[in-house]
């Protein structure tokens, strides 16, 4: 048997050995021809060679690029010009493989109309990653400058849009490519999206080698890869090396500002005296600070003696000398100035009052009133209507309501058919006042006048009246409007009438049966809209829906609200067949709307998410925590770049039991923003006053290295930094962010104050940021001189008043913090004598004490005789229900805040002062009340 199995074996090896040998040798293969044949070949004297050669190289693709860009240079005319060709091609990203979509992008770029250009770069950034291969191949083309600066601006746009989509979905290496476009271009914002993208990612030493490398040439890219470097090399901490690699570099190279704003943010105040201003033209008062930061004491004292000096030079002089001195914490000395010289009386005025200096102020604003236009001046020249404008302010807050409300009314009709700075200026001076029926009479006649001319006109000058009237309701406002304006009932002289019946609804002091009326108007103006499809009916329809869901949440109906603010998103985000509409038809949609909504004006974002916030937020209170996220979710895939829907989806997602993807997206909202500074200061802003403390911090931190570079909205920014980091207690970093914020306006001489007063108020901010961290190192006698001194400055301080003096206490120095208090008290007394009808005099002085607690017993016949004599003000009885808490009557507290929370039921402020006032121990710090326009 084992015989037969080795014969049976034998046969098997040895019958292919046999076939082997019978068979036909195999015939040779056919070798292919490389690149450099193919080159060779692309000089034959044959065509039909020639012309097979071209074609192989360009099958080859990528591999062939060195051959053919050595072929270029041949000396063989047909050679060089193949060749060229071929490259050509290669450097358009046109290969045989390429995709049809996206060859027919690389047609519409080429095509020189700079609108299908950014549309180019948009659908390629959002392609995959061969549509990315091919738009580092386009931008790799050398441009004019000022169309390379508009290619990157649009791809900065387009990675904005495309990146955070991929980061969600964990596409990490396809976001990276796409960010690291930016690195070609000469857009700093760009640069800084990919620092901060490989920084958060762990990837910045094999980006950093990746720079080095393309760095150090002489074209366009390896420039822009310099300053992409030392960006990364200063988000990366390596800061003295992105220096020393700045100091070789031609500065017409780099961005406008590139280096100043480096050396800002490295403090080195030294290099920066002698630069000009964003003008490039002197600047003493910019030198000044930078000389102070530099503690340069001769510098300073040279530049002070040159300030002075310069105010001899006329009115206008005097006024920019003195602007500078208040942004160089000298307020005293720019006073005197403006003062001696008689300049800048609106500006004194605002000054004086923030010092409760009123008398001095009313003098200063009736000698401005009834000076006379010079020649060739209108009768009604503008300068008389601001000293009218502040005068009658002024008269509101010290009572006198009557005169205050009479001189308005003279305003308003000399305003209404005048820009819309005017009456914007008009708005503020008379809502600050308390005068909200009057605002809206004259609010309605103006918002008519407009509209006649164009609607567009209304948003020249944000924020726009329904703003300053409305607020978060400035959306709802428009719907109730245009309902009110289109109905039968309307009159073109009734404007003033229709926007009062609007604020009627809005503040909830209408009867059931106007109430009934106004709805049946909105339903048969959105009947009207229902048939129409263009984007400004769906504008339209959306604002109809938030009007309806406005006052049925003033009447309590939340089942209503929430049906009207779901037909909403539905009209906004969906199509007839229920999908999700795409981001880029919500760009269109949004640019088919002027008004980006309240607020944007701050950051320049676009709020027109609030859509979605405001559904998603009233689903979260209602305890449904689930269709929350997934509405959260919905918006933020419509506005991918804003990180304040995903965060709340993940906040949402924790809520209903799923911590694990709730947590993964609560952190990815702080990195799909990337390096977009105004976003992130709006999402600071958001979360400061959701009083989400542990993301402030980690968000702080983030738009704190974003936002070192200069532009137009960076001072809001830092504005908010400063906000964020006294709610935190970092009263330092509030400090340096306020000191930078002051900065940035000496360099960007036509960004002023919104009100004079912050020229007085903010710089002194800095040294009560300080007085406090003087308290909090142990040096009492320290703190105690910088808090008097700033509290004799502005005695009605009472943010920082209720902050320092509990730590005083705290510390067991009452003898230090009743004469801080004192200061204050007697002050506001002193007001409340000679005005006894001031209702701001008494609910600042109620405010006080109650956030001192001392003098309760008066605190509280001040906040009841505040809010008895203005009862609309909101703040009088936000004041009311603080000085119950310290009081220790809970209930009297939560009585006044829940009335306040149902007139605003979505102000997260209102909301965390209920949950105060039922757990908080009435010793605990007051809670930082959100800043007002």
């Amino acid at each position: 048997m084992r015989r037969f199995h080795f014969l049976v074996l034998a046969v098997v090896l040895i019958s292919p050995l046999i076939y082997l040998l019978a068979a036909d040798p195999p015939k040779a293969v056919e070798k292919k021809p490389d690149a450099e044949q193919l080159v060779r070949d692309l000089g034959s004297p044959v065509f039909a060679v020639r012309d097979r050669a071209s074609r192989d190289l360009w099958k080859l693709g990528e591999p062939a690029r060195t051959a053919v860009e050595a072929a270029t240079k041949s000396d063989d005319p047909e050679i060089a010009q193949r060749a060229s060709d071929i490259l050509e091609k290669f450097n358009w990203g046109i290969f045989p493989d390429t995709p049809v979509d996206v060859l027919k992008q690389i047609k519409e770029f080429r095509s020189d109309d700079p609108q299908r250009q950014k549309a180019a770069i948009t659908a390629l950034a959002h392609h995959d990653e061969r549509g990315l291969r091919t738009l580092r191949l386009i931008l790799s083309h050398e441009f004019e400058p000022p169309l390379r600066e508009a290619l990157f601006e649009g791809l900065l746009s387009a990675t904005r849009d495309a990146v955070p989509p991929l980061l969600f979905d964990c596409k990490l290496k396809l976001a990276e490519q796409a960010l690291e476009l930016g690195t070609l271009g000469p857009n700093l914002e760009a640069w800084l999206d990919y620092a901060v993208f490989v920084e958060q990612h762990g990837r910045s030493p094999e980006a950093i080698r990746a720079l080095e490398k393309a760095a150090g040439g002489s074209n366009s890219q390896a420039h822009a890869a310099e300053g992409a470097l030392a960006v990364l090399l200063h988000l990366n901490g390596q800061s003295a090396a992105a220096r020393k690699r700045l100091r070789g570099q031609p500065q017409d190279k780099l961005p406008p500002r590139f280096l100043a704003s480096f050396l800002e943010d490295l403090g080195e105040w030294d290099s920066l005296i002698g630069l000009g201003d964003t003008n490039d033209l002197p600047n003493p008062g910019l030198q000044l600070f930078r000389a102070r930061r530099a503690r340069n004491k001769d510098k300073v004292s040279e530049l002070t003696a040159e300030l002075k000096k310069a105010a001899t030079n006329g009115d206008e002089s005097a006024v920019e000398v003195g602007i500078a001195l208040f942004l160089n914490e000298r307020p005293l000395d720019a006073t005197a100035i403006l003062r001696e010289k008689n300049a800048g009386p609106r500006m004194l005025a605002d000054v004086m009052a923030e010092r409760l200096l009123f008398p001095e102020v009313l003098g200063l604003l009736g000698d401005g009133a009834a000076s006379k236009p010079t020649e060739g001046e209108d009768e009604s020249f503008q300068p008389r209507l601001y000293y009218d404008m502040r005068r009658a302010r002024i008269l509101a807050q010290l009572g006198r309501k009557d005169d205050s409300v009479q001189l308005f009314n003279q305003i308003g009709e000399q305003v209404q058919h005048r820009n819309t700075y005017l009456m914007r200026e008009f708005l503020r001076a008379s809502l600050r006042s308390g005068h909200y029926d009057l605002s809206a009479e004259h609010a309605g006649k103006f918002v008519a006048h407009l509209e006649r001319r164009s609607e567009d006109a209304i948003y020249n000058a944000l924020p726009d009246p329904y703003e300053l009237l409305f607020d978060e309701d400035a959306e709802a406002a428009k719907g109730w409007w245009k309902a009110f304006r289109h109905s039968g009932e309307h009159r073109e002289g009734d404007s003033g009438e229709t926007m009062r019946r609007v604020r009627e609804l809005l503040a909830g002091t209408g009867s059931p049966d106007r109430l009934k009326t106004a709805n049946q108007l909105l339903d048969n103006w959105l009947g009207a809209n229902e048939n129409r499809k263009p984007e400004g009916s769906i504008i339209d329809r959306v604002r109809g829906h938030r009007a309806r869901a406005a006052t049925a949440r003033l009447a309590g109906d939340l089942d209503r609200v929430e049906g009207e603010m779901r037909k909403a998103v539905r009209e906004w985000g969906f199509d007839e067949a229920d999908k999700l509409r795409s981001a880029a038809f919500i760009r269109e949609l949004s640019s088919a709307n002027p008004d980006k909504g309240p607020r944007s004006w701050m950051y320049d974002t676009n709020e027109s998410f609030k859509v979605w916030l405001d559904l998603g937020d009233l689903l979260a209170e209602r305890g449904k925590p689930a269709e929350a996220a997934k509405v959260f979710e919905q918006g933020w895939r419509q506005y991918p770049n804003n990180p304040i829907l995903l965060y709340l989806s993940g906040k949402s997602l924790r809520a209903s039991g799923d911590s694990v993807e709730g947590d993964r997206r609560i952190k990815l909202s702080h990195t799909i923003t990337l390096g977009d500074a105004q976003v992130r200061g709006r999402f600071l802003h958001e979360l400061t006053e959701r009083g989400e403390l542990a993301d402030v911090k980690t968000e702080s931190e983030w738009t704190r290295k974003c936002v070192w570079f200069w532009s137009p909205y960076r001072g809001n920014v830092w504005n908010q930094l400063s906000r964020s980091a006294e709610v935190l207690g970092d009263y330092e970093t509030a400090a340096v962010a306020t000191e930078r914020n002051l900065h940035f306006l000496l360099l960007t001489p036509n960004i002023v104050f919104c009100d004079g007063g912050g020229y007085i108020r903010v710089p002194a901010n800095i040294r009560a940021y300080r007085a406090r961290v003087t308290l909090a190192a142990g040096n009492v006698a320290g703190a105690f001189a910088a808090s008097k001194e700033v509290l004799q400055l502005l005695p009605a301080h009472t943010e920082f008043l209720t902050g320092i003096v509990p730590e005083f206490d705290r510390l067991k120095h009452a003898t230090e913090a009743d004469a801080l208090f004192q200061i204050t008290w007697a002050a506001l007394q002193k007001l409340i004598r000679e005005n006894p009808d001031s209702a701001w005099s008494h609910a600042t002085a109620a405010q006080a004490a109650a956030g001192c607690r001392r003098e309760l017993d008066a605190a509280l016949r001040s906040a009841q005789r505040a809010v008895k004599l203005a009862p609309a003000v909101k703040w009088h009885q936000e004041v009311l229900a603080e000085v119950h808490f310290r009081r220790n009557d809970r209930e009297a507290a939560l009585k006044v805040m829940e009335s306040l929370r149902r007139r605003d039921a979505r102000s997260p402020y209102y909301k965390r002062l209920v949950e105060r006032y039922k757990t908080a121990d009435i010793t605990s710090p007051a809670l930082l009340a959100p800043e007002v326009d």
